[in-house]
C-alpha cells in the first residue's frame, strides 16, 4: 500500500499537468501565455497545493488518530476544493492575465 502522503504527491502532479493544459487549451484560450509560462505558475500552485492538503490531512491524523480512512478522505476532498478555488483565482489573476490587464 502507498503511503496517504506519496498518493497526494503522485496524484497532484498527475492532475496539476493535466489541469493546467486544460486550463490554458479551454478555459483561457484566449489569454496569451506561453506554456512555459503557464506550467512554471502551475508548479508553484502545485507546491502549495501539496503542503495545504498534506498539512491538513497529518493534521487531521494527528488529532485523531482513530479516524476512519473515510474520515481522512473528506479532509483531503475538502482541503482540495479549496485548494483548486485559490489556484483557479490565482491562474486567472496572474498567470493567464489578459493583455488589457498586463502592466506597461
Amino acid at each position: 500500500m502507498v503511503a496517504p502522503a506519496v498518493a497526494n504527491l503522485v496524484s497532484l502532479l498527475v492532475l496539476t499537468v493535466l489541469n493546467t493544459e486544460a486550463n490554458r487549451r479551454l478555459t483561457f484560450r484566449h489569454a496569451a501565455t506561453k506554456p512555459a509560462r503557464a506550467h512554471l505558475g502551475a508548479g508553484g500552485l502545485f507546491l502549495l497545493g501539496y503542503l495545504v492538503t498534506s498539512g491538513a490531512v497529518l493534521w487531521f491524523t494527528h488529532r485523531r488518530p482513530d479516524a476512519s480512512p473515510a474520515a481522512e478522505t473528506v479532509v483531503l476532498a475538502t482541503t482540495s476544493v479549496a485548494v483548486t478555488v485559490v489556484r483557479f483565482a490565482v491562474l486567472r489573476l496572474a498567470v493567464f492575465r489578459g493583455p488589457d490587464r498586463r502592466r506597461v
